[in-house]
C-alpha cells in the first residue's frame, strides 16, 4: 500500500532491544539495594541494645514465664537520715537563733532553820536542894514526875513551899505548877514571886491518880536570888509535884 510493505504477523513477539537508558536504571536499583543493606547492618546493634527490659514476673522479657528463684528474705530498712533544719529567713529570727539562750538560774533551796527551844528550868517539890518546906511532908504521888510529891500545903498545918530559882536573863517567864487534887472541888493557893503580892490561883480536881498543871506569868531577875512562895493561910491547898519555868518569847 502506497509502496510500503508490511511483514505479515508470524505469530511470534519480537525481542525488545535494550538501549543505554536501561543500563543506567539497573545500576541505580543496585545502588539503592546496597544503601538499604548498609542501613540495616548499622541499625541492627542499636535495636538490640534498646530492647525492652523484662517485666516483673518474667524471665528474659517473656511474659508468663516462670519467675526466677530470688532470695525474698526481708532486708532491714535504712534509717532515715536527719534532714537539716531550714535556716530562718527573717533577720530577727537569724539574730535570735545565733544568740545564746539564757536560762534563769534555779533558786537556791531554802534551808529552814529551826528556832532554838526556849529556856526551861524544873524544880521538884520533894527535892532536898533549892526547896524549903514548912510543915509539909514528902510521900509517893501517883503520876508525879519523880514518883513523889509534897503534901500538907495550907491548912490545917499552915504548910508552905519556897523555891529558890535561877534564870539566865531578866524578863517574863511562864510559871507552871504541876499538882494533884483528889477532892471533888477546887483547892486554892497563893503564889508570890520575890517581893510581889500574892496571886490567888485555883486548882481544879484531878482525882487520886492524875497530875495536872496550872500556869501563870511572872517576872524574874537574871541570875539567882529569885524566890517563889506557895501557901494558903485560909484553906487546904493542892499537893505539889514540881514547878517549871519557861522563858517567854
Amino acid at each position: 500500500m502506497n509502496g510500503v510493505e508490511f511483514d505479515p504477523y508470524q505469530g511470534r513477539r519480537r525481542a525488545y532491544a535494550r538501549g543505554p537508558g536501561d543500563r543506567w536504571l539497573l545500576t541505580g536499583l543496585v545502588m539503592l539495594a546496597l544503601v538499604a543493606l548498609v542501613i540495616i547492618v548499622i541499625n541492627g546493634p542499636q535495636r538490640a541494645r534498646s530492647a525492652p527490659t523484662a517485666l516483673p514476673g518474667t524471665v528474659g522479657g517473656a511474659v508468663g514465664a516462670a519467675p526466677s528463684m530470688v532470695d525474698a528474705s526481708p532486708t532491714e530498712p535504712a534509717s532515715p537520715s536527719p534532714s537539716p533544719s531550714a535556716a530562718p529567713t527573717d533577720p530577727a529570727a537569724r539574730v535570735a537563733a545565733a544568740s545564746p539562750v539564757w536560762h534563769r538560774p534555779a533558786p537556791a533551796p531554802t534551808v529552814a532553820h529551826a528556832s532554838p527551844a526556849p529556856w526551861q528550868g524544873a524544880y521538884e517539890a520533894e527535892a532536898g536542894d533549892h526547896v524549903a518546906r514548912w510543915h509539909m511532908w514528902v510521900a509517893p504521888m501517883t503520876g508525879a514526875s519523880g514518883g513523889l510529891g509534897a503534901f500538907g500545903l495550907g491548912r490545917p498545918t499552915m504548910g508552905a513551899l519556897w523555891f529558890s530559882v535561877t534564870v539566865p536573863a531578866s524578863g517574863s517567864y511562864q510559871l507552871t505548877v504541876y499538882y494533884q487534887n483528889p477532892d471533888g472541888t477546887a483547892r486554892f493557893a497563893f503564889i508570890r514571886v520575890n517581893r510581889g503580892g500574892p496571886l490567888s490561883t485555883g486548882f481544879a480536881p484531878t482525882g487520886s491518880g492524875a497530875v495536872r498543871s496550872v500556869s501563870v506569868l511572872t517576872v524574874l531577875d537574871a541570875g539567882g536570888g529569885n524566890t517563889i512562895w506557895l501557901g494558903n493561910p485560909y484553906g487546904r491547898g493542892p499537893d505539889i509535884d514540881r514547878i517549871v519555868l519557861t522563858r517567854s518569847s
